[in-house]
């Protein structure tokens, strides 16, 4: 597939993926695994669960090993720079404009925004369930996957969770699947594996040293990105400790442009766009994104080679199958919470709620079901 066409693909879904990473895997899902068929519903499922275990911006990342698996390299490229790209130019246009932006008055439409993403990501719930938990161990261990989640919100903990239930998976009974034989892909080749270690590497201690106030925010977005587990919003307790403290940022600023990331589709790792351009101006912004995406594209490529080895052998099959149910789980802890929690705060969100539901079972456009959301909370106020 040209490089072109897949810029084109991700940058439609850059332009309506709203709701933050797990929304952004159910629009996904929908497009690459229902509509377009480039990749199985267990192929999918396991790259989700590679990229949750990486560092980094999880969507983004499951992103841009789709790019991989259609062009290699420039396919993975073409895949992150449509993806980012909106959310980019919003963020930077954002930081060029931080006196006069009210982020209070798209809080309605924001509302919208939510319902219609709980209503997205429940109709993905409800497929990935049927194609993953074939049977009741696993659908268990769904649930008790999504009640350790809920039980232990932490970010951090999700990994050790899904360890657990990568461990569990291998003593559930044996299903067709595990002896089922899938595609092999092109994979990075060991130089290319190297050269992302190394050039990662290098940023980490290399750029520290750097003394230049904008050397120093190249460093912590670097820094940022690479330690970043659990989602982007993650990203503010990091970048706050980076900004804040230091006294280069104030809080105010810092919040707004965090609630302009929340408003905006795409990554919230865009919110580096804002940061690079209030610090030192719309250029800097650009090289922020990208200093910030970088290291989880390269632990991504990097991480690649090794994954596609494991989940071929019968033993890592199993594990993966149980990892996928843990990712069902995981998927079902976050529609209750951020989503559920935040979404549904009376009766009529609740009502509005099932109406997105319905648009997703009838399999109305997500680009429809969000704008048309959005706009019966906005107007309503």
């Amino acid at each position: 597939m040209k490089p072109a066409r897949l810029f084109l693909v991700f940058l439609g879904l850059g332009c309506r993926a709203f709701g933050g990473p797990i929304a952004h895997l159910a629009v996904f899902r929908h497009e690459f695994v229902e509509r377009r068929a480039w990749l199985g519903e267990r192929d999918y499922a396991d790259l989700v669960a590679l990229c949750q275990f990486l560092p980094g911006p999880t969507s983004s990342q499951v992103g841009m090993l789709i790019g991989w698996r259609q062009a290699g390299g420039a396919g993975l490229l073409a895949a992150w720079l449509g993806f980012t790209l909106p959310a980019a130019c919003l963020m930077i246009a954002a930081g060029l404009t931080i006196n006069q932006l009210n982020v209070a008055t798209a809080a309605p439409w924001l509302h919208g925004m939510q319902i219609a993403v709980l209503a997205i990501v429940a109709g993905a719930l409800a497929t990935m369930w049927r194609g993953l938990c074939t049977d009741r161990w696993r659908a268990a261990l769904a649930l008790v996957t999504a009640a350790a989640v809920l039980a232990a919100p932490q970010a951090w903990m999700q990994l050790p969770i899904l360890a657990c239930a990568g461990i569990l998976g291998y003593w559930l009974p044996a299903t067709a699947s595990d002896d089922r034989t899938e595609p092999a892909i092109a994979t990075p080749s060991r130089p290319l594996v190297l050269l992302c270690i190394a050039v990662l590497a290098a940023g980490l201690l290399a750029l520290p040293l750097l003394s230049c106030e904008w050397g120093r925010t190249v460093s912590d977005l670097f820094r940022t990105g690479s330690l970043v587990i659990g989602g982007g919003h993650v990203v503010l307790p990091l970048l706050s400790g980076a900004l804040i403290d230091t006294g280069r940022m104030s809080t105010d600023t810092l919040l707004a442009g965090y609630g302009v990331a929340q408003i905006v589709p795409g990554p919230m790792f865009s919110i580096a766009g804002f940061i690079g351009t209030v610090l030192h101006g719309p250029w800097f912004g650009a090289l922020a994104i990208g200093a910030i995406f970088l290291p989880g594209g390269l632990l991504a490529v990097a991480a690649l080679p090794m994954w596609e080895r494991l989940r071929r052998q019968r033993t890592a099959r199993r594990i993966a199958d149980g990892l996928c149910a843990g990712v069902v789980g995981l998927l079902l802890a976050a529609l209750y919470d951020p989503i559920a929690a935040h979404a549904l705060r009376h009766a009529g969100d609740a009502a509005l709620a099932c109406l997105a539901i319905a648009a997703v079972v009838w399999r109305v456009p997500p680009w429809l079901i969000v704008p048309a959301c959005a706009a019966w909370t906005g107007l309503r106020g």
